[in-house]
């Protein structure tokens, strides 16, 4: 059942893969790495405080798994406790400091809290372990807009937009950096 929830994690269909969970849980009660994904599908779900409860579950049973400390810092994002974000995200990177995801994570949260220097260095850690994240890339050119550093807007979207030519958000926000550049 874990593997199946994983293979509806990787689909995007997180309802499925949270019942997947449950009933892998049940077969095998405290099994970080099953709460720690239950905690990820939570988190696509909106629904916060239950991937806050599977993530703390899953960081007691396991206090070594990187992707518990990073499923951890996402709820606790999305419940607007940024602090305790950023410590779950520092935690995640102690354990394993080459993982681009809790990078980009982490400086979305200082990004959040106005801590754009920091942001932009995190966002910059993630890009060089992952240089076709797209994600980071187009963070990184958001906080840049954010700033009105125009030219290195330009540059992250354009990055952004060689490695995933598919999104059509890039291109706006290539174009808007375009426009606010004058």
């Amino acid at each position: 059942h874990r593997c199946l929830g994983v293979v509806f994690n990787q689909a995007g269909r997180y309802e499925e893969a949270v019942d997947s969970f449950k009933r892998a849980l049940q077969i095998r009660s405290g099994d970080a790495e099953t709460l720690s994904e239950m905690a990820f599908a939570y988190s696509q779900l909106g629904r916060a405080q239950e991937a806050r409860e599977s993530a703390e579950a899953a960081v007691r049973l396991n206090p070594r798994l990187t992707y518990a400390y990073n499923n951890l810092g996402v709820a606790y994002y999305q419940l607007g406790q940024t602090n305790n974000a950023v410590t779950a995200f520092q935690n995640a990177l102690r354990i394993n400091p080459n993982v681009a995801e809790v990078y980009n994570n982490l400086a979305h949260a200082y990004a959040g809290a106005g801590r754009t220097g920091e942001a932009i260095d995190y966002y910059r850690q993630a890009i060089q372990l992952k240089p076709d994240y797209s994600l980071a890339l187009t963070n990184l050119g958001l906080t840049y807009l954010g700033l009105s550093r125009y030219r290195e807007a330009i540059e992250s979207f354009k990055e952004a937009s060689q490695t995933r030519p598919d999104l059509a958000d890039i291109y706006y926000d290539l174009g808007y950096a375009y426009a606010k550049s004058g």
